[in-house]
């Protein structure tokens, strides 16, 4: 059954070393970069905090969507999502990425996020948007999942 679907997926050889990326925080007194109207809200850990903090939740959002380019001779993803709580529209921008895969079948709704699990482990972050459980761990059955270096928000 699954070598009928047809899957989107990159793989990056694991020996290339993923470039180092500053972790910095944010203060009252620095205005945020801007990308297209819209405000970085954190990087890395600190989107984790932010979204914490403001009950930013990905579970009932709606995937609006996906941009996969290539930024520094790697490839890049952009999910846009329209967030169910207060209706806001946030971004999540995955750089250095060293393996997705993404699927779709007419005849099912594009996007409802109905579970998620988005964690960092180790040096990597990983998203699923249709896991196989909702456990901190990657798991071989997850669908819909990138696996990168680096994350950015932006709202």
């Amino acid at each position: 059954m699954q070598a009928q679907r047809a899957k989107l997926l990159f793989r990056r050889n694991a020996s290339v070393v993923p470039e180092v990326v500053a972790w910095r925080s944010m203060t009252l007194d620095k205005a945020p970069k801007r990308t297209n109207d819209m405000n970085t809200i954190g990087r890395n850990e600190e989107l984790f905090d932010y979204m914490s903090l403001n009950k930013l939740y990905l579970t009932s959002s709606v995937l609006l969507k996906i941009d996969i380019f290539e930024e520094r001779r790697t490839p890049s993803i952009e999910l846009h999502f329209k967030l169910s709580i207060g209706g806001g529209l946030l971004k999540i921008r995955f750089t250095n990425v060293m393996e997705y895969s993404f699927y779709y079948k007419m005849g099912y709704s594009f996007y409802n996020v109905e579970r998620c699990k988005f964690f960092k482990k180790g040096d990597s972050f990983y998203i699923s948007l249709d896991p196989y459980d909702e456990w901190a761990n990657i798991d071989e059955n997850d669908q819909d999942f990138i696996l990168c270096s680096a994350i950015e928000g932006y709202m």
